[in-house]
């Protein structure tokens, strides 16, 4: 037993002394030849042009080593490493302890000099196994408490020069991306200087662009200051970042963004201490097709509440300003529209679900253009491991709109892009929206919204009352908007736009518009409408709806019964109610003029019925068919044929008073109308003049009508309805003499005017 602990002790011995002569000739270990074998015997790509590894002993646990190298390069196969080092000149001195720490450095020089560093990252063929998710705790205080721990290894005197360059970095992403850069790291009077640029590529634009300048300052306390420039291209957006860190971090923003018409400007000072952060946002925001100067964000505290290192509360009272409207005088216009916001979000992290209830009110106070009020609330939670939404849903969601007064938004936006168009422009009164959802789950329902617009607008001479209920299912997953309701006409008198009849009308086809037999051009399916109308209703209640226009005295009544199923299934019902008219320039009555749509035709059935009645007889035309092919028919009583009943409206005569030439107007009217040359629009300008004659060719389906506009003046008006027509308009001066001034129409000609000075003397 003796004899086996004395070889035991014996070779502890031997051991102990191998170690110390290994440890006071280290050069025999680390050399030049031994690294060689090394990185032959590891099958690594690593050459040098010179390598030099001096050790020197300063008392029996000092070391000093020094390593030089020149044009050192490593190629490495997954990932990618393509790097070299024209020069890396490093020293250390160091001292062995037999306690913590158990190294104690005394000197660090470090002069690092890199001619290329490129790293290409492969895309990953599968995902990684899904880790459990641990939440980082964030307790951010002084710097010297956080760096202590290391410098405890690294004490910051015996730093006495670091200097890295690494002059071209090179990080290949996929799909197509590539992170180019440049870094210098420098300690200079007890500070580390840090300087780097970077620019990301992607389908070779430069898409980010960053510039960052950072010191540390070594001495106690520990101190950072930096500044950081980061520009997108592609978004004309700047961000200028200055930031310190010595009791806590401390960041400013500057962004600047300049696309076309729109500039944003944005300034945010930030506090990130232990368990508050604190983000003090600014913006400036112009835009010109806005109806105001400018968009301000101020007053906007926000602040994220932390407990033990994990967000607990965020939460911000914060103002948005509408500056300087762009309007003309008016009075109880306001300047600047003053929007108030609280957001209130309480988080609760358990495990690794994260869950959030923010809850959001918004209101404007302006009685001169609006008052708005939003109540909003909601409730996510997500799983981090999974990194899947568990739960999204709203809590409640109500919002009320008033406009007081409509005229002061017509004056807000009447020098905008998106004026407010006549007639309504002249309106006067109140308009209010509110909108509300119930509690929905959003995950496996579409989320409801009702919403009732109510308007109470009038003028001298129009009104617009109506009170719609829309029923909107909104589905973000297919996505899919489907809308239902009725809007209910309750009051509406309008004035129609004034129409002249100074320039003759267009009585040829519009060459946009072809025939139903015309072969379509072939389309391109298109894909699924995001946009479905379910049943939408468009009624008119008690008062019909009352159209004003100049082309007759009195206003016509309109009663309307019209459902939309989908924006290609329209059917109901347009009816003008009972109104006196003025036809041929002789009283009538419309009696009913009804345009019915059926969902399955594509054109509308018209039934109409207009009656004149004199001392001897009733007269009843009858105007029916379909838009497209309108017949009108004629009945008396008592009874007479049609060319009687024609002459009776045109001239007031039977058909034995008429002269030659107004016996010829008779007949060549019936067979156009017979013919259904006229459409209503030409039946209807025909009926509002005298007519003295009447000429249609049947077999050209051509046909020239010449009405008196007053004792001195008439126009001739000849067409084809295919090619060609002409209007010709003559005036008599007194005598013999008359004036005439002809303007000849032909499809894919330029018009001709012809203006004479006739004389005619009759013989």
């Amino acid at each position: 037993m003796k004899k086996l602990l004395l070889a035991l002790l014996g070779l502890f011995v031997l051991l102990i002394g191998a170690l110390l002569l290994l440890w006071f000739n280290l050069g025999w270990v680390l050399n030049e030849t031994n690294a060689r074998r090394g990185v032959e015997y590891a099958k690594l790509n690593i050459t040098w042009d010179s390598l030099q590894i001096e050790i020197g002993n300063r008392g029996f646990f000092s070391k000093d080593i020094h390593l030089l190298t020149r044009h050192l390069c490593l190629k490495h196969p997954k990932p990618l490493i393509d790097a070299c080092l024209e020069k890396a000149d490093v020293a250390i001195s160091l001292t062995v302890l037999t306690h913590r720490p158990f190294v104690h450095l005394e000197k660090i020089y470090a002069d690092i000099v890199s001619s290329k560093l490129e790293v290409t990252i492969p895309p990953s063929p599968e995902p990684e196994p899904t880790e459990p998710f641990k939440w980082p705790k964030i307790e951010l205080g002084s710097l010297d408490s956080l760096l202590s721990p290391y410098f405890a290894y690294l004490p910051l005197q015996v730093v006495e020069k670091i200097s890295v360059q690494l002059k071209d970095v090179r990080l290949h992403l996929p799909p197509e991306q590539e992170l180019l850069g440049k870094v210098s790291l420098v300690s200079e009077g007890g500070k580390l200087q840090l300087e780097a640029h970077s620019e990301l590529i992607k389908q070779n634009k430069t898409f980010l662009s960053g510039d960052l300048k950072a010191t540390l300052d070594l001495a106690k306390p520990l101190a950072l200051n930096g500044t950081a420039d980061v520009q997108l291209p592609t978004f004309d957006l700047s961000n200028q970042v200055s930031f310190s860190w010595q009791e806590f971090p401390k960041i400013s923003t500057k962004t600047l963004l300049q696309k076309k018409d729109l500039k944003v400007s944005a300034n945010i000072q930030a506090d990130l201490q232990k368990t508050l952060w604190s983000f003090h946002p600014q913006a400036n925001i112009t835009y010109k097709a806005l109806p105001f100067k400018k968009v301000l964000v101020e007053n906007c505290p926000l602040k994220l509440h932390l407990q033990k290192g994990l967000p607990e509360l965020l939460e911000s009272d914060c103002e948005i300003v509408l500056d300087t409207l762009k309007k003309r005088p008016l009075k109880g216009l306001p300047d600047s529209l003053h929007f108030k916001t609280a957001l209130r979000a309480p988080i609760s992290i358990k495990n690794s679900n994260l869950t959030v209830t923010p809850s959001l009110e918004v209101a404007l106070q302006e009685t001169g253009i609006a008052n708005f009020d939003l109540q909003a609330s909601a409730r996510t939670s997500i799983d981090l491991t999974k990194k899947k939404i568990q739960e999204l849903s709203i809590q409640t969601l109500n919002a009320d709109l008033q406009v007081p007064r409509f005229e002061n938004v017509v004056a807000l936006l009447d020098k905008s892009r998106f004026p407010v168009p006549a007639p309504l422009n002249v309106l006067k009164g109140s308009i209010r929206l509110t909108v509300s959802g119930a509690p929905t789950e959003l995950l496996k329902k579409e989320l409801p919204i009702q919403a009732v617009l109510t308007t109470d607008l009038t003028s001298s001479s129009q009104i617009l009352k109506t009170e719609s209920i829309f029923d909107v299912q909104m589905d973000f997953v297919k996505p899919l908007f489907t809308l239902g309701g009725t809007i209910s006409l309750k009051e509406i008198e309008l004035q129609l736009p004034y129409i002249g009849l100074q320039s003759p009308p267009q009585f040829k086809p519009d060459s946009r518009f072809v025939k139903g037999d015309t072969k379509k051009a072939s389309a391109k399916p298109s894909g699924p409408s995001k946009f479905k109308i379910t049943e939408l209703k468009i009624q008119t209640e008690d008062k019909p709806i009352l159209l004003h226009t100049n082309l007759i005295p009195n206003p016509i009544p309109v009663h309307l019964q019209y459902v939309i199923r989908n924006p290609m299934e329209l059917s109901g019902k347009v009816a003008i109610g009972k109104m006196n008219v003025e036809i041929f320039k002789k009283k009538a009555v419309i009696e009913k003029f009804d345009l019915i749509k059926y969902k399955d035709s594509t054109v509308q059935d018209i039934d109409g019925l207009i009656t004149h009645r004199t001392s001897e007889v009733l007269i009843q035309i009858l105007i029916v068919g379909t838009t497209e092919k309108p017949r009108v028919e004629f009945l008396s009583d008592p009874p007479l044929s049609r060319q009687q009943i024609i002459s009776i409206l045109l001239f007031n005569k039977s058909l034995q008073q008429l002269a030659n030439e107004e016996l010829s107007t008779a007949g060549q009217l019936d067979q156009a109308l017979l013919s259904e040359a006229f459409g209503l629009a030409s039946l209807f300008l025909l009926s509002s003049t005298p007519i003295e004659s009447v000429y249609f060719d049947p077999r050209t389906q051509s046909y020239t009508a010449r009405v008196r506009l007053d004792d001195s003046t008439s126009l001739s008006l000849g067409s084809n309805f295919e090619t060609s027509q002409q209007f010709t308009l003559r005036r008599r001066l007194g005598g013999p003499w008359s004036v005439s001034t002809q303007i000849q129409q032909t499809e894919n000609t330029e018009d001709v005017i012809t203006t004479l000075i006739e004389w005619f003397k009759r013989f």
